[in-house]
């Protein structure tokens, strides 16, 4: 079999018609979008609280599926609210609840975008929290996206995708508290009268946190937060091929990994 040498692989004409716009491809996306992205995305640290929305009947579908076997579990205080003007074009409908016994907080986010005048829902989450006296906490998640990073500040993230079943969940939750809790007391929850105002807090904290590694900076006179460039090149690549499915790799490699040393099986 006649081998190439790589000058002639280059120019071979499969390669001038398909290699050359494919390299020109992924260079614009890994160059010129987070430029793109910069320009227009920001975050904000006093997002505006409103009434849920009785319309977006697909959020009271997803929080029909796990809140009652939740409340069957022990959880009060159900608070519903929606977060706006957090990031552009994203409104979020949120629920909580919470188990004093167990000193674990329930939240189940659904993210709806906006597109052309039309809003559909986007992304659903389920977390349960657990936050120490020391100011640590620990955070169980579902999500379908993979979250930026596993550490921010005090807050701890474990992602279980593949775990879908509610209780399963916070099963996983206790357990892990149990394995890397170190013997920490849990603090109570906050009240649900307070819970729109503590979220708005841990949000506040995040960006914080992003600001202090260099991916955000203030934007003077409004409490928006705005990419740097740095933030900028990391947050988008994070989202396109191939760094997109290497990610959705290693969160499943973590996902086992934490299973099998929990002892509760896989997902």
């Amino acid at each position: 079999m006649l081998a190439l040498a790589p000058a002639d692989v280059f120019a071979h004409p499969a390669f001038q018609w398909v290699g050359i716009p494919a390299a020109a491809l992924l260079a614009f996306m890994y160059l010129a979008a987070p430029l793109i992205v910069r320009s227009s995305h920001w975050q904000s640290r006093e997002p505006r609280v409103l009434p849920r929305d009785p319309a977006r009947g697909e959020a009271d579908a997803f929080f029909d599926s796990v809140f009652p076997a939740l409340a069957d579990a022990g959880f009060r205080e159900t608070c519903r609210f929606l977060f706006a003007d957090f990031t552009p074009n994203v409104t979020t409908e949120i629920c909580m609840m919470t188990d004093r016994a167990r000193g674990v907080m329930a939240v189940g986010m659904l993210h709806f975008v906006t597109k052309a005048g039309q809003t559909r829902p986007h992304t659903r989450s389920l977390e349960f929290t657990t936050t120490f006296e020391d100011g640590r906490s620990f955070n169980t998640l579902r999500s379908t996206v993979v979250m930026p990073w596993t550490e921010i500040g005090l807050k701890r993230m474990y992602e279980v995708p593949g775990v879908a079943d509610p209780l399963r969940l916070l099963a996983v939750h206790e357990a892990i508290v149990r394995a890397d809790g170190e013997g920490r007391r849990a603090k109570d929850p906050p009240l649900q009268a307070d819970l729109p105002e503590k979220m708005c807090e841990s949000i506040a904290r995040d960006l914080d946190e992003q600001i202090r590694w260099g991916w955000l900076h203030r934007d003077p006179g409004s409490p928006r937060c705005l990419l740097t460039l740095r933030g900028a090149y990391i947050l988008t690549w994070q989202q396109l091929w191939p760094m997109s499915r290497l990610r959705r790799g290693k969160r499943a490699w973590r996902e086992r990994r934490l299973l099998e040393r929990l002892g509760v099986g896989e997902a």
